[in-house]
């Protein structure tokens, strides 16, 4: 197979069968046909995007997951974090989830700044994820989208302080989140 550029994504032009067998240890995304290689992530953005997962698990009885691949539809995605509904039947054997998604967080990377902005939470709030966050460790920033017909609105743009998050039943110390 020839490692073109898929023109606007780029990513290598695959099937999904062919994005499948490149094995779990592959770590990527698979949009509009075409395989994107998961960048190189740092230790600050792991321990940032570690963060929300360990409060919304601490306050939500909903199932939380880190770096875990959601298949809505044709297309794959990795969100930083995921919520799913608490009682959702999850394989945690499988590649990724295929249901619905309640919350998804992305932590930006030099890497993946207009991806994430971009493409990812318009692909996200195509496919119904209520409540979507993109974290700026650049700004010190926690974005909060909600879904309103369709399309995400900015809800808060979360900055210093400590904020209460009734709906995950967490309080998010801004501060904290980036030390």
């Amino acid at each position: 197979m020839a490692a073109e550029v898929h023109e606007g994504v780029h990513g290598v032009p695959m099937s999904w069968e062919d994005c499948r067998a490149l094995g779990e240890d592959v770590r990527g995304e698979y949009v509009d046909g075409a395989f994107i290689p998961r960048g190189v992530v740092t230790g600050r953005h792991q321990r940032i995007a570690r963060r929300p997962a360990n409060l919304l698990e601490s306050g939500t009885e909903h199932q939380v997951h880190d770096a875990w691949g959601w298949k809505p539809g044709p297309d794959k995605y990795e969100p930083d974090v995921m919520v799913i509904q608490a009682g959702a039947d999850v394989d945690e054997e499988a590649q990724y989830w295929d249901g619905p998604v309640l919350l998804c967080v992305e932590v930006l990377s030099p890497s993946n700044q207009s991806k994430d902005w971009v493409r990812n939470t318009a692909e996200h709030a195509r496919h119904g994820c209520p409540e979507h966050w993109i974290v700026s460790p650049w700004d010190h920033t926690v974005y909060v989208h909600r879904l309103v017909d369709g399309a995400y609105e900015l809800d808060r743009a979360l900055s210093e302080g400590a904020v209460e998050l009734e709906r995950w039943g967490i309080v998010l110390d801004v501060e904290a989140l980036f030390a």
